[in-house]
């Protein structure tokens, strides 16, 4: 029995010695995390607006189904400065940031028209899609999807552009001027999409409000009135074209199609980006309304992007290889003309931080 006690009290003391030593162990230990700083880099891409000239780019429809090795320019020896694609809501398609960063990679800003649809369905003639109206999409029908594209959007981390929604103030998407929808409706959607980017934290978005050149009936009364407001756009565009001459329009210059919208849109402050833009063959000269665009593009300085339509629209031969030498059009008035930038200007910035201490963080 004594020899019981004894141990007991050996194994007491062995117990008391091992709770000490553990104890003066954590006091070190959170003594130690006092002095020891934490640090963390953050890098951040910024695209800068050039001085002078503006960014171009082309939306080549094969893009549309994210290749694996995409070609981004018209000819070899050009360089693009950005390139734009389409992406519907249907199915609920992720942001693909393989794709992204392989466009990335050429040395281009994308531009993703983002259009909440189904494409798929507009084009067997259902293009007024209610389930995708403006209202629905603010109601929060589509939270999910948009917050999964979003926290995509982020890890990418590049800048890119998105042209979401576009040409609002027309008939002919079911979320904009049509049925029952209204400029408010559409604002509203606006907003509560953005809010949710900016929850999953996709600062790197660059917001491109682009309404189309005027509505269905040629007027610009109701462009101003779907402007979601400065907190929530980063660029303005539209959409314009040269359509010839045809039953309800004539031919028309790059400048004549431009210089009303392009007065109204000055009026936000924002650079302005021609986001879809080309003419037709039939009923003028195609080659020289290229010549006489680029030539003119000086006059609009705000216009600090612009993208080339490359695809035909039914009967509406809008691909440049249509109707002109595209190769001498281009060499002309891209490849050799300073003013179409050929490189984004990118601002990598690398902020440190620190933490002082883990203990005065937990503080």
């Amino acid at each position: 029995m004594w020899l019981y006690i004894s141990i007991a009290i050996k194994h007491k003391k062995l117990l008391t010695v091992s709770i000490f030593f553990a104890c003066t162990l954590l006091i070190g230990i959170s003594l130690l995390w006092r002095f020891i700083t934490i640090a963390t880099t953050t890098t951040t891409q910024t695209l800068l607006l050039p001085s002078s000239g503006t960014y171009y780019g082309y939306y080549l429809s094969r893009l549309n189904t994210h290749p694996q090795n995409p070609t981004i320019s018209l000819l070899t020896n050009e360089k693009p400065s950005l390139t734009m694609y389409y992406q519907d809501w249907a199915g609920d398609q992720p942001f693909d940031i393989v794709f992204m960063n392989t466009l990335s990679d050429q040395h281009v800003i994308p531009v993703v028209t983002w259009e909440p649809w189904n494409q798929k369905e507009a084009e067997k003639g259902q293009k007024i899609q209610v389930a995708y109206s403006s209202q629905v999409i603010a109601s929060g029908r589509y939270d999910a999807f948009i917050t999964r594209w979003a926290k995509k959007a982020a890890e990418f981390k590049k800048p890119y552009f998105l042209r979401f929604a576009h040409e609002m103030n027309g008939n002919w998407y079911p979320w904009g001027n049509v049925g029952k929808s209204t400029s408010e409706d559409y604002k509203r959607m606006w907003i509560h999409v953005h809010s949710l980017f900016e929850k999953a934290g996709a600062t790197n978005t660059l917001w491109v409000w682009s309404p189309n050149n005027t509505d269905e009936t040629g007027s610009r009364a109701s462009l101003v009135s779907f402007y979601p407001g400065d907190a929530y756009v980063d660029w303005v565009g539209y959409s314009g074209f040269n359509w010839g001459n045809t039953a309800y329009t004539h031919w028309l210059s790059f400048l004549q199609i431009s210089q009303d919208t392009y007065g109204i849109l000055s009026q936000f402050n924002k650079p302005i980006m021609v986001a879809e833009t080309s003419s037709v063959g039939k009923g003028g000269n195609k080659a020289q309304w290229f010549d006489d665009l680029i030539t003119n593009l000086p006059t609009l300085p705000r216009i600090k992007a612009i993208i080339f339509y490359n695809d035909n629209d039914r009967e509406n031969d809008f691909k440049l290889s249509s109707g002109m030498n595209s190769s001498e059009v281009i060499t002309t008035n891209i490849v050799n003309n300073s003013y179409m930038i050929k490189n984004p200007i990118i601002q990598t910035t690398t902020q440190h931080n620190s933490i002082n201490s883990l203990w005065n963080h937990i503080q």
